[in-house]
């Protein structure tokens, strides 16, 4: 294969002029191309198409922000952010690393820090001969790039197989690991003949129980991770261990159940608390409210009430007001307490923050929230706003 994008790179770094805006230019905005000289005798759609990239890539990849660093539109949009890559870094270990499906190579870069030798394949050749090129400029001098498929029955014994399934093998791109590439649910057993532990990284979209009853095996541990409010992937752990029952684990900015945690007692109060959705996603939103001592709050237990604050993730509200599910009410409290905006989320509820914003007159913003929900059979409204301690 003719391999255009680092070919063209090289010509680009290589023209005294085009190597200054590169080593140069820190930000970009379209303004630029009117900066360049017309006369230029470089690829300069090419020179604004890597600036471009490199300034979406600096908040989610901030250490590979490096004047020669090489990008591609779709693997740097699909990538995982570094922060996600740091913590499996520090979650995972050993000897032998082998990563299965290479893509803009983010997970391999982090994890390959804490292994003494890892591998990574990546069939698309030019993916793999762009890895190959940044790996070198972050300093990964203990590793190995194949562009070609991995043989299941051809890879050598180690610590760790890292698979991302590749979920745009058509047109159309998919959540289920069952239509993505390579198969997951035939392979496992083999990978695991080859690894002490394989994890499989999945779409936050996945359907998760009908996965589970598709895997060969149950996994050890199901984790959901994410940043402080949203869920980014899914995580499921093999091992080559005798049976036992799954453990379910959400990873969010500052909390990490996969590590020992305990937070003592709050400030008193009334709270709400709006679970981080990988607890939704996992089921383990109640089982973290019983811990903590909160109650359901609605019908449907997507929130729950607390008399103490605990920073659990997610959204952790005082609540300030509550009542049935009537508009004059509410709007006498707002008259009473000088509030002209509310931030309106509704939960499995017969009317739409949309559509309540207009029948009621309501401008959205301002500090208050206005959680609309079915509560002991009866819409409910409860207003709160965050603590300020």
């Amino acid at each position: 294969m003719n391999f255009d994008l680092l070919n063209e790179w090289q010509r680009l770094w290589e023209h005294p002029e085009a190597r200054k805006w590169l080593n140069e230019c820190t930000t970009y905005n379209e303004k630029l191309a009117f900066q360049m000289p017309k006369s230029a005798n470089f690829n300069k759609v090419f020179l604004l198409e890597q600036l471009d990239l490199r300034d979406k890539a600096k908040k989610k990849l901030p250490s590979w922000n490096h004047p020669q660093m090489l990008f591609s539109r779709i693997p740097l949009e699909q990538c995982t952010s570094e922060a996600l890559a740091m913590w499996k870094k520090k979650h995972f270990s050993g000897g032998f690393l082998i990563d299965l499906t290479g893509g803009m190579g983010v997970d391999f870069w982090a994890l390959s820090g804490s292994f003494q030798k890892s591998w990574v394949f990546e069939q698309n050749e030019e993916r793999a001969h762009l890895l190959r090129h940044n790996l070198a400029l972050l300093g990964r001098e203990h590793v190995s790039v194949f562009p070609q498929s991995a043989e299941a029955e051809e890879l050598p014994n180690c610590d760790l197989i890292y698979v991302d399934p590749d979920r745009r093998v058509t047109d159309q791109r998919t959540f289920t690991l069952e239509d993505s590439e390579p198969k997951v649910f035939t392979l496992l057993p083999l990978w695991l003949q080859k690894a002490k532990t394989v994890v499989v990284k999945a779409s936050p979209m996945i359907p998760l129980q009908e996965s589970m009853l598709r895997f060969p095996l149950a996994p050890k541990t199901v984790i959901a991770l994410g940043d402080a409010t949203e869920l980014k992937e899914i995580l499921f752990v093999f091992e080559t261990q005798p049976e036992a029952p799954t453990e379910y684990l959400v990873v969010a900015k500052d909390w990490d159940e996969t590590q020992p945690m305990n937070f003592s007692e709050g400030a008193e109060g009334r709270f709400l608390w709006d679970p981080h959705p990988g607890h939704h996603k996992l089921g383990t939103a109640q089982k973290i409210a019983t811990k903590f001592g909160g109650m359901p709050e609605n019908d449907g237990g997507h929130y729950f009430a607390f008399s103490l604050f605990f920073p659990l993730p997610g959204t952790f509200h005082e609540q300030v007001w509550e009542n049935r599910f009537k508009e004059k009410e509410l709007k006498e409290w707002m008259k009473e307490k000088g509030v002209t905006r509310l931030q309106i989320r509704c939960r499995q509820f017969f009317h739409s923050p949309e559509e309540i914003a207009k029948k009621w007159k309501i401008s959205s913003g301002g500090d208050y929230y206005l959680w609309c929900y079915q509560k002991n059979g009866q819409p409910w409204l409860s207003v709160t706003k965050y603590p300020r301690f």
